[in-house]
């Protein structure tokens, strides 16, 4: 294990974010279309990053300032609930004043989750709707129902002891997601939107910011084992899809430790990767990723619905997927830049006291 990196900023790390982001949209627009079975990863790419910022932050932040806690949750807050607050309240409004004929009597009778951030244990329980205009939203609440205690274990335990806690808990994960999926094969969210058996992920991230790092040669051997192992498993099921027995099991914490690896590499060099750090498209639409993923799946199955009742398009046409594309990049940067930024900058008044050394790195912050 390393020290924690003194680097104060990650050229490129929005970039990595809108890869993430695309791949998870179109994995959405083309639903039906199996070439696009695998964007669903880009979620888990998010956890990692999430978790590495995030527990950087914390572990940079003195524990002996009475604000800590105060300070990180107003600050999760300010960036989480605004826009995710406007997307519920709209949808429900509409929901409740348009559904006459009760087609979404899913969402009217389990409005309340959404609002807790519960919704992932109340796809565990029941089912995931087959409207689904918010099933996306699981990833947000195992983020913060994952937020909500990991401040507590890092002001308690020192960073070692975090760290091997961590390394525990990844491989009791994977055993309790292979139990589950044993258990009720058929029931698909029971694994999937399950906090438990999805926080690897997030966990992998949490070590990377806990500086628990491999040496190159070792990681780059890792990284291509792991890379082959996922490739053979979808090669065996012939499918990338999340459901597949390989991907309820061992391929999701593949798909975990690969992210973890590239944002490891990606984390140390400063050479490498220079056309993603540069590109400013996918950093652009990294830096507006959240209004991208929490507004992208009810903007499309609008446009679906428009496009089909008025020019017969079908769900997956290029005319349609172009129009959800540029109405969800138009409107989450309209969120961004009127909403969003607004909250943000209220930041500043609950700032992350730095514990010494190092200081925290304020473009980090800004980074979550």
């Amino acid at each position: 294990m390393q020290a924690l990196s003194t680097k104060s900023y990650y050229p490129g790390l929005d970039a990595l974010r809108g890869i993430a982001v695309l791949s998870v949209i179109f994995s959405h627009f083309y639903i039906t279309n199996a070439n696009w079975e695998w964007g669903w990863m880009g979620v888990d790419l998010f956890f990692v990053i999430s978790g590495f910022l995030i527990t950087t932050i914390l572990l940079r932040t003195d524990k002996n300032k009475s604000s800590f806690f105060r300070n990180f949750y107003i600050r999760r807050a300010l960036r989480i609930l605004p826009l995710c607050l406007a997307l519920l309240s709209v949808f429900f409004l509409v929901v409740c004043v348009f559904d006459l004929h009760n087609r979404l009597v899913f969402y009217k009778e389990n409005w309340f989750y959404y609002f807790l951030f519960l919704e992932n244990w109340l796809f565990v329980f029941k089912r995931l709707p087959q409207e689904y205009y918010l099933n996306h939203l699981w990833s947000l609440a195992v983020e913060e129902q994952f937020y909500l205690f990991f401040p507590i274990l890092v002001y308690f335990v020192s960073r070692k002891k975090l760290t091997r806690l961590i390394l525990f808990l990844l491989p009791v994960v994977f055993c309790l997601r292979t139990l589950l999926w044993h258990q009720y094969p058929d029931q698909f969210a029971v694994y999937y939107c399950n906090t438990f058996t999805r926080i690897d992920s997030i966990l992998f991230g949490a070590l990377l910011g806990c500086g628990y790092r491999i040496r190159k040669a070792p990681a780059l051997l890792l990284l291509v084992t792991s890379l082959g192992v996922l490739f053979a498993g979808i090669l065996t099921f012939r499918s990338a899809s999340m459901k597949t027995p390989f991907m309820a099991t061992i391929g999701y914490s593949l798909i975990a430790l690969v992210a973890y690896l590239f944002l490891l590499f990606f984390t140390q060099s400063d050479t490498s990767l220079s056309l993603l750090r540069n590109n400013r498209i996918l950093n652009f639409i990294g830096k507006i990723s959240y209004g991208v993923y929490l507004l992208h799946l009810p903007i499309n199955l609008v446009t679906v619905s428009l496009c089909a009742k008025f020019f017969g398009a079908a769900s997956s046409s290029p005319v349609v997927v172009a129009s959800s594309l540029l109405l969800t990049l138009l409107i989450s940067t309209i969120s961004f830049y009127t909403l969003e930024r607004y909250f943000l900058h209220l930041k500043k008044y609950f700032p992350n006291q730095p514990a010494k050394p190092p200081a925290l790195p304020s473009l980090l912050q800004q980074q979550r």
